[in-house]
Formats: structure tokens, C-alpha cells, sequence
């Protein structure tokens, strides 16, 4: 059983990038998977990986900005019991807001799907969230 304290966030890496490819693989239909430049994403950093024992087991993007700023594509490996899913949200997004309110946002936002209603109670209970919008997230390939 993963308990909270055994969780470690940490900034991505050039090397990461396999790890976020495969937690994103099946949120970004089409192909675009395919035509990202995974080794570059992972370098730009912005991107918090949670892991135990080496393990990933979460993602977030941090995306900074003044007053708003965003967290995005939260993502928690399969296979987690509901309390060690938990664990690994929570920790994620302690490092997430904390970050975030280090480089000057004032308010974070997160799109969260709608079939991820344990994270949606998480942000909830747990960070004072709100619901303040509801629609669709529409991805758009604009690389080369």
C-alpha cells in the first residue's frame, strides 16, 4: 500500500519524456501522441511527476501565470487502490498550488474531466476548489 509519505513530486526531465507519453498516450487521440517531440516536452519541464521507488505514478502540467494560473492533464497510473490514488493527487497537487503561488499566481485552474469525480472531490475538499465552468477540452495539433 502507497501511503502519502512515500510519494516524492519532482520536476520532469529530458529522460521523462517516455513516461509522459505513456500517461497521455490515450487522452490525445488522432495520432497527436505521435507527433509530439516527448524528449523536448519533458525538457521545456513544467511538468511534475509523482513517483514512489522510482515508480511514476501521476503527472500534472504546471502552466505559471499572473493572476491565473493552470494545472493541467492530471493523470494517475491505472491500478491504484482509491486511497493510494489519493495519495498520489494530494501530493501532486501540494507541490502543483504550492508551485504555482511561488511564481506569482493568485488563482489555479484545472480542467478535470468529467469521469474523474474522486479528483473533482479531491480539489474540492481538500484545496477550497470551486466549480466555475463547465465544457469541453478541444486539442488542436499546430506543430509541424
Amino acid at each position: 500500500m502507497i501511503q502519502l509519505d512515500q510519494v516524492l513530486v519532482r520536476m520532469s526531465s529530458p529522460s521523462d519524456g517516455w513516461v509522459l507519453r505513456q500517461f497521455l498516450l490515450a487522452e490525445l487521440g488522432g495520432g497527436l501522441a505521435d507527433k509530439i517531440d516527448w524528449t523536448d516536452a519533458a525538457a521545456a519541464g513544467g511538468w511534475l511527476i509523482a513517483e514512489a521507488g522510482g515508480v511514476p505514478l501521476g503527472i500534472v502540467q504546471l502552466l505559471p501565470g499572473k493572476p491565473i494560473g493552470r494545472v493541467e492533464c492530471w493523470r494517475i497510473v491505472d491500478g491504484l487502490t482509491p486511497r493510494e490514488a489519493h495519495a498520489v493527487a494530494l501530493a501532486l497537487g501540494r507541490v502543483a498550488l504550492w508551485s504555482l503561488k511561488q511564481l506569482g499566481s493568485a488563482v489555479a485552474v484545472a480542467v478535470v474531466d468529467f469521469r474523474r469525480k474522486g479528483l473533482k472531490r479531491l480539489l474540492k475538499r481538500r484545496f477550497g476548489g470551486v466549480v466555475s465552468a463547465s465544457g469541453n477540452v478541444i486539442s488542436t495539433w499546430i506543430g509541424d
